[in-house]
């Protein structure tokens, strides 16, 4: 059973906007890392590489922020660095939007979901979001969810944690590929090194 050594501090609160501008958590990175190569280390060699990466979006997307020895694979000590570098961050939970382009033109009334990675621990929840006619959703953890901090002073925030998600794309009239609707095909690390406050989906339905 994975465990989580959490103890989350809520520093400040950003004036009328409820940000909260820094969240400081207790991760287990070396479990993370451990985790993330049983999942995905198909040949057993103790590093993410090729095709093993091709199953990880999140990482391949990111890999220059993993792999940081430029060998072209992810170590496992590289895998713990990067964990522990989120854990030391300013901030753990932060605002996020996603505009989604289905063949160049937004895509109103879907359903994205970040679903977190196997290996993350159980402090990293979920987020789902609805586009707008602009293709716009704004992220979000469910309202039990939030950080235990933000829910004492009663404030209506909307955000994600960071760490590594498979994002699934959904939507009730428009046929998208098996592999967006099912998460395989994208993934986003949400830590600010890796995203900015808003970011862009753009999926291809064309061959």
């Amino acid at each position: 059973m994975k465990r989580l050594f959490a103890s989350m501090l809520l520093l400040a609160v950003i004036g009328c906007s409820g940000r909260p501008s820094s969240l400081q958590i207790d991760l287990a990175p070396s479990q993370m890392a451990s985790d993330a190569l049983e999942a995905y280390d198909a040949n057993s060699d103790g590093k993410l590489d090729g095709s093993e990466l091709d199953a990880v979006p999140a990482i391949k997307k990111n890999v220059q922020l993993y792999d940081t020895d430029s060998d072209g694979a992810v170590s496992e000590d590289e895998l713990q660095a990067r964990f522990a570098a989120w854990e030391n961050a300013d901030a753990a939970f932060r605002r996020l939007d996603v505009k989604l382009t289905v063949d160049g033109r937004p895509l109103p009334n879907a359903t994205i979901t970040f679903e977190p990675e196997v290996y993350m621990t159980d402090w990293v929840k979920p987020a789902t979001g609805t586009t707008g006619k602009s293709g716009m959703a704004k992220m979000s953890v469910a309202p039990e969810d939030l950080p235990a901090e933000v829910k004492e002073r009663g404030l209506n925030l909307k955000g994600v944690y960071v760490g590594a998600y498979r994002v699934k794309v959904e939507h009730p009239s428009s046929k998208l590929p098996a592999d967006v609707r099912s998460g395989a095909a994208i993934g986003e690390d949400t830590s600010r090194d890796a995203l900015d406050v808003s970011t862009q989906i753009n999926i291809s339905t064309r061959p």
